[in-house]
């Protein structure tokens, strides 16, 4: 049975959808979903043309909260509504009125059927991707809507279904979505043009570099046209991030692009440090860094000097808590090690001290009292711990010290044993954030740096023997309390790869008693959590929703069993985990 209707206008509707579930429900969701489309339509403007005038000359749209309008009230009910209720329920209901709301009159309403359909391609993807060439049909002659603000809707509705249908919408579709967003980089409104360059991102993401080659000429040319023509940085700022997500997609077929490229980074990065030009010096080196990774190092390494010396110089500038360009230099250095090789290893002793503060920076911290009342405020996240406490941490942090283990893997996997005199310090960071709890990132970084930094030592000789079976110890120790399945596989990997190093013949006889115990006690305890989950599922239909999570529980704890596995095989060859 059709879920959209076809030429015939014939389609599900949401009573048989529903299936068993009472007419009262099926008219709740009806009612619910019209509703949300009504509201979306409701655009409250000005008088005269204020209210469009002020959207287009708008100097910096990132700092216009248009997440809580009278509109996007409605947009984001109907998100959650598609969310819970699910493609089967939702989308024969929202798709009765859209196609006629894609033709109204009314700009507003014509941005609603846009915008609704962006909003429920999360929670229903799955049936809609069944039928999104009818979708494909409904939003490609919306790119050619007289008003602005339709055709950003329509922009946004593109690069939201590139998202929620990541790969099969882009295959299927290339030369659609291509033939729509490209030309809507030229449009003459910068808010238009920018949003195209945007959704050009989330096309990247799931296309491959064959598919993506024969439109590169066309993308690249009009990225570099607003890079350098348009007088609004956003604009700047927004191009020179498509080119690096267009570099990385397209990889080595980015090559005839470098020369043109590089001197506009460049030119960006040399240009005055200011509050202003921050976010486009940040912009600009993450261009340069995954433009280099793309050209490789033969192209990359004529510029990689000069450039190197201007971001040092950038990296000597103060910087207050809000610039994100400390961040921004620890990703780019990563990128250029990727680039540069074993090349990059003279500049280690410049990256090195600041990525080792970022990664040691503590938590900013605060328990929350049970009788207060839990609210996230600005800048922090809360997070609930075992123990029933709720406690508040500063976003910024997290963000910092994640993102500088992320930088210290890309380092020492591509340096191996040239990380040299790193790889001690960096193990001492490694090791006890095993076990910082407040970053999930940081927790499964630190597990891949593990093994990454136990082969660099061992085939350099600064970790000896001794340390190694300490390494290997604190690892082991880490694994028994574990409560979390998806990490549990993580640990058990970091340990079976860090003990293929050395060899079984090497590893001493207590540290696989305390492997084996490790292991015993996790075994127990995930054979009585399934067996309490069984239990549940048998008392009745109230957990029936649940039973989603539950098997997805079920599949993290598959895949730690077949690591653990796999870590008890080496130890012992005739071992079994059944």
């Amino acid at each position: 049975t059709p879920i959209l209707p076809g030429d015939d206008d014939q389609g599900t509707v949401g009573g048989e959808i529903l299936g068993g579930e009472s007419s009262v429900q099926a008219a709740w969701v009806s009612t619910l979903v019209r509703a949300c489309l009504k509201g979306m339509g409701e655009v409250i403007e000005e008088e005269g043309n204020a209210t469009q005038v002020a959207w287009e000359e708008c100097e910096d749209p990132s700092a216009i909260d248009e997440d809580f309008g009278y509109p996007q009230v409605f947009e984001g009910t109907l998100d959650r509504a598609a969310v819970a209720l699910g493609g089967r329920a939702l989308l024969p209901v929202a798709f009765r009125d859209i196609p006629a709301m894609l033709q109204s009159p009314e700009w507003g309403v014509r941005h609603a059927g846009l915008m609704a359909i962006a909003a429920v391609a999360e929670g229903t993807y799955q049936v809609l991707e069944l039928e999104v060439g009818k979708v494909v049909e409904l939003v490609v002659p919306m790119f050619a809507d007289p008003h602005p603000r339709v055709r950003f809707a329509a922009c946004q509705c593109i690069g939201q279904l590139c998202t929620d249908m990541q790969e099969i919408f882009q295959q299927k579709y290339t030369k659609e979505i291509l033939s729509c967003l490209i030309p809507a980089m030229d449009a003459p409104e910068a808010r238009v043009h920018c949003h195209a360059a945007k959704a050009i991102i989330n096309f990247c993401c799931g296309v491959e570099a064959d598919e993506l080659a024969p439109y590169l000429d066309d993308i690249v040319n009009r990225l570099l046209r607003l890079l350098g023509s348009s007088p609004r940085r956003y604009v700047q700022e927004q191009a020179l991030t498509t080119l690096a997500m267009v570099a990385d997609a397209s990889a080595d077929k980015f090559q005839v692009y470098y020369p043109s490229i590089m001197p506009l980074l460049m030119q960006a990065l040399r240009s005055p440090a200011t509050p202003e030009t921050r976010v486009l010096h940040c912009k600009a080196m993450e261009c340069a860094g995954l433009i280099g990774i793309a050209v490789g190092r033969e192209t990359f390494q004529h510029d990689a000097t000069e450039l190197i010396k201007v971001l040092l110089q950038l990296q000597e500038q103060p910087s207050t808590d809000d610039d994100n360009t400390p961040m921004y230099l620890q990703q780019t250095w990563s990128k250029i090690c990727q680039a540069l090789g074993d090349g990059f290893e003279p500049y280690l002793q410049y990256v090195m001290p600041p990525l080792f503060k970022s990664a040691n920076v503590k938590p900013d911290i605060n328990v929350i009292d049970d009788n207060d009342e839990v609210a996230t405020r600005d800048g922090f996240d809360v997070l609930d711990l075992d123990d029933g406490q709720h406690v508040e941490i500063r976003t910024s942090v997290l963000e910092e010290k994640s993102t500088a283990f992320d930088a210290l893997l890309a380092h020492a996997s591509t340096l191996g044993a040239k990380f040299g005199e790193y790889i001690r310090p960096t193990l001492e960071l490694a090791l006890p954030n095993l076990k910082f709890y407040f970053s999930e990132n940081v927790r499964e970084v630190s597990a891949l740096l593990i093994p990454t930094l136990v082969l660099s030592g061992n085939a350099t000789g600064v970790i000896s023997p001794e340390e190694l079976n300490a390494i290997f110890l604190q690892v082991t120790r880490a694994i028994q309390p574990e409560g979390d399945a998806g990490f549990l596989g993580s640990l058990c990997k970091c340990l079976a790869d860090s003990l293929l190093v050395v060899g079984r013949q090497a590893i001493v006889a207590p540290l696989v008693n305390e492997i084996s115990v490790a292991c015993k006690a996790q075994l127990s305890a995930l054979a009585s959590r399934r067996d309490m989950r069984v239990r549940r599922l048998k008392r009745g239909p109230e957990w029936e929703e649940d039973k989603e999570d539950m098997l997805l529980l079920q599949e993290l704890e598959d895949a730690a069993l077949d690591e653990m596995g796999r870590l008890l095989t080496f130890l012992d060859p005739s071992h079994q985990v059944s």
